[in-house]
């Protein structure tokens, strides 16, 4: 039997719509609680959802293509991202492996690739993880469809 390393993104995009910021605010926009305080946009509760579908135990790293000053813009803009286990035992540490950030705490993004996971288990019942973000664009953001690209990869 051949071992296959393989993941996918099940909830692969995170769309809050086109919107704007209330005069004199910052918005905030929140996946995690499904939120939107001082702005327009529609609500997002999903997040990404993130499922090991091969047959093997992987490492996993994750990235983002953006920082907070480059997706946003503005004064004091934010982009956090809250990577946690969609299902328990979704994301463990190893023998001398360390995750780059806790499980269910907000932080920024790192744009070069880092371990999150030393074992993202196959298993059916423990194979996914859930990423939230949670962004405040300030009324002097920059304009028109702003986004980014989240990257995983995965080793045995």
């Amino acid at each position: 039997v051949e071992t296959l390393a393989e993941v996918n993104f099940t909830i692969a995009s995170v769309d809050f719509g086109s919107g704007r910021v209330t005069s004199g605010a910052s918005a905030t926009l929140d996946t995690l609680p499904g939120t939107v305080k001082n702005g327009n946009w529609t609500n997002n509760s999903a997040g990404l959802v993130l499922e090991n579908i091969g047959n093997v135990n992987l490492t996993l790293n994750l990235s983002a293509g953006k920082t907070a000053a480059t997706f946003i813009g503005g004064t004091s803009p934010t982009y956090q991202w809250n990577v946690s286990n969609n299902q328990t035992g979704s994301c463990v540490n190893t023998s001398g492996g360390t995750l780059i950030g806790a499980l269910g705490v907000y932080s920024n993004p790192n744009t070069t690739t880092s371990i999150w996971c030393p074992t993202f288990p196959f298993v059916d019942s423990k194979d996914s993880i859930r990423i939230h973000f949670n962004l405040t664009i300030p009324s002097d953001s920059l304009t028109g469809a702003l986004g980014d690209t989240i990257t995983a990869t995965v080793h045995t």
